[in-house]
């Protein structure tokens, strides 16, 4: 079966247009969701089986995904990061509010390690003597730095779980518009450790194609990322082609090796290496004043066709499970019928022509084209489809749960005493 025809009938937005999220929900969240789905899948461009970083919320869009990458983002003193600067090369293909974002991650990290300096509890982070010899002095200060660098990192990490548990998943709850200040938090320990924390955590590809929410992209989204494509492109005949390897090669050479050379959203750095503050207010105000798209069929930008094309290809390469074997899995019952699946009758219709029987739809076009939860608050304030929103709040609790330093060393005597 032709992967392209299962975009142009199952995922288009060309079918019907551009359909806005039912509760109004900022492209700022979808932000956010962009940067965790690269923070824990980086797939290889040799083998689509493989990830190139961790399966922990380890903020690798900011601080890299291994050593060398880290020390690209590095000063190697006093434990701060390159100013308005992050590792992950990626995100210069996503709107200048991805972006806004990390940056955002970067200041509050030199914010972090200074007051850590200043405050020096216990003289943890003490100066070394000037009076030391010039070789025990130099290993002082990069063992200085790297105590500040690493201490900040776990710090900003830590603000990143909790944003992600105690406003992202409120927001995916709909609690968020409540007097609520309930939050799925899977960190607590409890007296029945089925899942046990701190065990470590392993992303299935699953995983990966549950987090590709294009729909979701905004009209204003959509328009900057046509103008994006249209500068890697040699015409606009290449989007209705097969996927072109070329296209991502162009994107790879047009971003710098070096993360302080590279610039956003039409920004320009100051001589400290800085953003106009006021620039990214702008960016972030914008971004949360726009509006993002609905979740269910046909809502994904033309844009994006042969990004998703090679999604169904991958998908297929690693032979995942079928959307209702993933739905069994996760203790929901496996769908009888088309119309189970959407209640559209076109999209159901497109559905049997296309598969025949409901066990045979793949999961990723499956999870893309299932009805999205109507809006209810409490309970559904994310709208998405059913089976997504099972499993994505499964796996966000495993993502958290198991790693020990959201956990068992998530401590004062860890960070700050």
């Amino acid at each position: 079966m032709r992967k392209s025809l299962i975009f142009d009938t199952l995922l288009s937005r060309e079918n019907g247009g551009f359909k806005p999220h039912p509760n109004g929900i900022s492209s700022v969240f979808f932000y956010l969701a962009t940067i965790i789905i690269h923070d824990i899948f980086r797939t290889s461009s040799d083998d689509p089986g493989v990830s190139l970083t961790s399966s922990y919320l380890d903020l690798a869009p900011l601080y890299g995904a291994n050593q060398d990458e880290q020390n690209t983002i590095r000063t190697f003193k006093n434990g701060k990061l390159k100013p308005d600067s992050f590792c992950e090369k990626r995100t210069h293909g996503f709107p200048p509010g991805v972006n806004c974002l990390l940056v955002f991650f970067n200041r509050y990290h030199n914010w972090v390690v200074e007051r850590l300096a200043m405050i020096n509890e216990r003289n943890r982070f003490s100066q070394p003597s000037r009076t030391q010899d010039s070789d025990m002095r130099k290993r002082a200060l990069e063992n200085l730095d790297n105590d500040l660098f690493q201490t900040g990192r776990l710090i900003v990490c830590g603000l990143y779980v909790n944003i992600i548990l105690h406003d992202y998943l409120r927001v995916i709850l709909g609690l968020n518009q409540t007097a609520s200040t309930w939050s799925l938090d899977p960190r607590m320990d409890t007296d029945t450790e089925k899942i046990p924390r701190g065990g470590g955590n392993q992303c299935s590809f699953e995983f990966n194609l549950l987090y590709r929410w294009h729909s979701a992209i905004s009209q204003r989204d959509e328009k900057w990322m046509d103008a994006h494509l249209e500068s890697l492109l040699r015409g606009p005949e290449d989007r209705m082609g097969a996927p072109d390897p070329h296209i991502f090669a162009t994107f790879e050479q047009s971003v710098p090796s070096e993360p302080e050379r590279r610039t956003f959203g039409g920004l320009t750095r100051g001589p400290d290496g800085r953003y106009s503050d006021s620039d990214l207010a702008r960016i972030w105000v914008e971004s949360i004043e726009d509006a993002a798209g609905a979740f269910g069929p046909n809502n994904i930008p033309r844009a994006l066709r042969m990004i998703e094309v090679i999604g169904i290809n991958h998908a297929r390469a690693l032979r995942v499970a079928t959307l209702n074997d993933f739905r069994k899995y996760f203790g929901l019952l496996p769908y009888a019928c088309f119309e189970h699946i959407t209640s559209d009758p076109a999209v159901a219709q497109r559905l049997q022509a296309l598969y025949g029987q409901p066990d045979m739809v793949e999961l990723y076009p499956g999870l893309l084209s299932e009805d999205a939860k109507p809006l209810m608050i409490p309970g559904s304030g994310l709208c998405a489809p059913y089976t997504l929103s099972r499993a994505i709040l499964s796996d966000a609790a495993s993502l958290v749960r198991g790693d020990r330093f959201y956990t068992i060393d998530y401590h004062t005597g860890n960070l700050t005493n």
